[in-house]
């Protein structure tokens, strides 16, 4: 019964996290509701994991819980008292990072087999179809009603907390429908790619999340997914003929087919042919010139780089920001071209430090599928690192929350796997 009540956090942190957008909906007394969960969901795991009996933190894990603690004191602390950077905006910058702790308990539950990650991750995928069916409905009424556009707009950034949100009309005429919870389409995409999640019900599912990242319009999810997808056919083509390969190209087939009929369709409301709109805002991703974000951006990456050169081996820590270029006088450290803002905060010894970790990820990865012959898995799984590497690359999305719900997510997908070549020890019962 304990166990069971332990859980109870977790589970509604998860429900808010993917459900509640930027998580500024519902606050009391200056705390989100989101912040208080995850409170709750911290303190949790850390006093059920005992409870399941033989919980030793390996080695490794060690090892990274210190360099964990010294990493958030360093560049959250020492760096910014150093650099007379803001304290306040320093934490505000940072804090999502605490998440980080929940690795530890969480790879063990999983590891013990008290937590099912199979059964955690379709949890996501029901709660990410949620957010689909809420977004495409939302831009389907708008191609419907035109003329309400605006109210749409003012309703949905007040229902979520108005930061985080483009609800609302692009300068080509597109209606674009996406808030930070978009980004969990582009993992519920692949994992419903997964064997474990077939069913006959999966190229619906899959033109689902296909068509809510298409209304997000955000082109950094539109390429990640589509080099994602290259490592996964990459994988397949050994397989290609055989009976389940094609039938899940076949499945694939019609998805892609029904996604495109459904957009095709709603785009006939207002006469206009939607695979220009595709294909324009795709060709745009490059264009440093005429498209107006990506010349912000450009001006962006001056800036950042200007302050990083005073500061080149440790940075500004986190809460620093650019003087000359201020996206948000509330949150003056977020930025959208995330890897030159974190260069810049915690300067070349903390990118060497993310590349490293990177790098040990994507070997243990590795490792753990081929001792447990999960060559399949492991092309997936890369596709959504790749995918997920990209979209983080122009919209400030990892250092919150949900970025580092699904950094953590990578981190216990491999314990999955892990545990799958070498089973764990059943846990200890507990009341």
């Amino acid at each position: 019964m304990i166990r069971r009540l332990l859980y109870v956090f977790p589970t509604l942190f998860l429900i808010e996290l993917v459900l509640g957008g930027p998580g500024t909906w519902l606050t009391f007394g200056g705390l989100s509701l989101r912040k208080l969960f995850f409170a709750g969901t911290l303190g949790s795991l850390w006093l059920l994991a005992p409870l399941t009996g033989r919980w030793r933190l390996r080695a490794g894990e060690v090892a990274g819980l210190l360099l964990l603690l010294a990493t958030l004191l360093l560049w959250i602390g020492l760096v910014p008292v150093l650099r007379n950077t803001n304290l306040a905006w320093a934490v505000g910058d940072a804090d999502a990072l605490l998440m980080l702790f929940m690795y530890f308990p969480l790879a063990h539950l999983v590891r013990s087999g008290d937590l099912d990650w199979v059964r955690v991750s379709r949890m996501l995928m029901v709660l990410t179809g949620i957010v689909a069916v809420g977004q495409l409905a939302i831009w389907l009424f708008v191609q419907w009603k035109p003329e309400l556009a605006g109210i749409v707009s003012f309703g949905v950034g007040t229902a979520l907390g108005g930061t985080g949100i483009y609800v609302g009309g692009m300068p080509d005429g597109f209606f674009r429908v996406m808030w930070i919870s978009s980004l969990f389409g582009v993992f519920a995409f692949f994992l419903s790619l997964r064997p474990e999640f077939a069913s006959r019900w999966r190229p619906l599912v899959i033109a689902l999340f296909a068509t809510m990242l298409f209304v997000s319009y955000t082109r950094a999810f539109w390429l990640g997914v589509v080099l994602g997808l290259g490592l996964v056919a990459v994988q397949r083509v050994p397989g290609l003929l055989s009976r389940a390969s094609v039938r899940t190209t076949r499945r694939g087939a019609v998805a892609a087919v029904a996604g495109t009929a459904l957009l095709l369709a709603a785009a006939a409301f207002k006469g206009e042919a939607i695979g220009e709109s595709l294909v324009r805002r795709f060709a745009s991703t490059f264009d440093l010139t005429e498209d107006v974000s990506n010349a912000i951006r450009v001006d962006q990456f001056a800036a950042l780089v200007d302050v990083w050169e005073e500061q080149p081996l440790l940075g500004t820590g986190f809460g620093g920001y650019a003087p000359q270029y201020l996206r948000s006088t509330e949150d003056p450290y977020s930025y959208e071209l995330v890897s030159v803002a974190l260069l810049m905060k915690t300067g070349v010894a903390g990118v060497l430090l993310v590349l490293s970790a990177l790098a040990a990820l994507v070997a243990r990865a590795w490792l753990a599928a081929r001792r447990a012959d999960q060559e399949g898995w492991l092309a997936n799984w890369l596709g959504m690192v790749v995918a997920f590497l990209l979209a983080i690359q122009t919209n400030p999305f990892l250092f919150n929350f949900v970025g580092i719900a699904l950094v953590l997510f990578l981190l216990l997908d491999i314990v999955r796997i892990e545990r799958a070549a070498t089973p764990a020890q059943p846990s200890a019962a507990a009341g």
